[in-house]
């Protein structure tokens, strides 16, 4: 049994127990089995990939075998493995076998990551161990929903790095559990603007391709309860990532398009669900840091009002869900605890 399907059907807590197994609740243990799963998964995928052809692409099989021996024994593999590897894939795929050469090469170079989570800017250099190039082409591959990555305005970094500082000290002293979740997942938060070009503003990207690197641009974000409000929201993105590894969510075709009360354009029946699951989420997150014993009345106030925003936008998108998604038992049990999750929070949203 996967961990995916192991951390679905556990139950692990009362707040489990009570949602048929679906532990609604972040759970840093959970998603460290489930970050080290999709390591080793990655691991097998690149011996796998050497055994079919690691001769065309210039690998040495007892080079490789040392590399990727030493990289299953490091706590978390950088995040620039998880891309270059796709990368390597996609080069093989188009039968460019002078690209998948060249990015070969460059992922033997690469290794473990860093023990503590980091912040940085995405970087101009193609070359660079944070490229634009490589983390950028798995976020912005929809014309029709384009991002228009950019590397961003170095003036704005201190600012920005505060500010996701702030964050993070805001969740690890009041909400240690999403904490843990979050640091288990993410290894580096990766700075980025966008220019002129682009169709919609987003405040975060993320992908199973860059997996362990998040994508963050915070200038579109006001303040630390904001970027609370978007750590939240991703940690969320990446949990779903993980847990349907080897069982999807629902069965809608990718060319359906379906309202959604956070989107302006339709967007896939993925997409709405994701939403769904990650509203309940945010609510929950903002509540944790609503009840903070040092929280003032002006930073209360401010996060009830933004969990009441969510989760009036969760209780839209669950009926759009119930109405036109083809669930799979997976999907089914993620949805049903969450909203008996966002029901028992009800409570605490009616707090002056």
């Amino acid at each position: 049994m996967s961990a995916a399907r192991r951390a679905v059907e556990e139950v692990e807590s009362p707040e489990a127990a009570s949602s048929g197994g679906w532990n609604f609740e972040p759970d840093g243990a959970r998603a460290s089995r489930l970050a080290a799963d999709i390591d080793d998964r990655l691991i097998g995928s690149i011996r796998y990939l050497e055994g079919e052809i690691g001769s065309e692409i210039g690998w040495d099989a007892e080079k490789l075998e040392r590399w990727t021996a030493t990289l299953a024994q490091a706590q978390r593999i950088d995040c620039l493995v998880h891309v270059l590897f796709h990368s390597l894939v996609e080069a093989v795929q188009a039968d460019d076998f002078a690209s998948a050469g060249r990015i070969a090469q460059r992922l033997l170079k690469s290794g473990s990551a860093p023990p503590q989570l980091t912040i940085l800017p995405l970087e101009a250099d193609p070359d660079g161990p944070r490229a634009l190039s490589l983390f950028g082409r798995f976020v912005d591959l929809e014309e029709d929903n384009r991002l228009d990555l950019i590397v961003p305005d170095p003036a704005a970094l201190g600012p920005s790095i505060l500010l996701i500082e702030e964050a993070l000290d805001l969740i690890r002293r009041n909400d240690p559990d999403l904490d843990r979740e979050l640091r288990a997942f993410v290894t580096d938060i990766l700075l980025f603007h966008q220019g002129p070009d682009h169709l919609l503003v987003s405040a975060a990207a993320s992908c199973f391709q860059n997996w362990g690197g998040l994508l963050v641009n915070p200038s579109v974000q006001r303040d630390a309860l904001d970027m609370v409000e978007l750590l939240a929201h991703e940690s969320t993105h990446l949990l779903l990532f993980a847990l349907a590894l080897d069982e999807p969510l629902l069965t809608n075709p990718a060319s359906e398009r379906h309202f959604s009360p956070l989107r302006d354009a339709p967007r896939t029946m993925d997409g709405v669900y994701h939403a769904t699951i990650v509203c309940a989420r945010v609510m929950r997150a903002l509540l944790r840091q609503a009840a903070a014993p040092d929280a003032d009345a002006g930073f209360r106030e401010a996060a009830l009002d933004r969990a009441k925003r969510s989760r009036v936008l969760f209780d839209e998108s669950v009926a759009i869900v119930e109405t036109a998604a083809s669930l799979t038992p997976l999907g089914r049990a993620v949805l049903d605890g969450t909203r008996k999750a966002a029901d028992a929070l009800r409570p605490a949203l009616l707090e002056t």
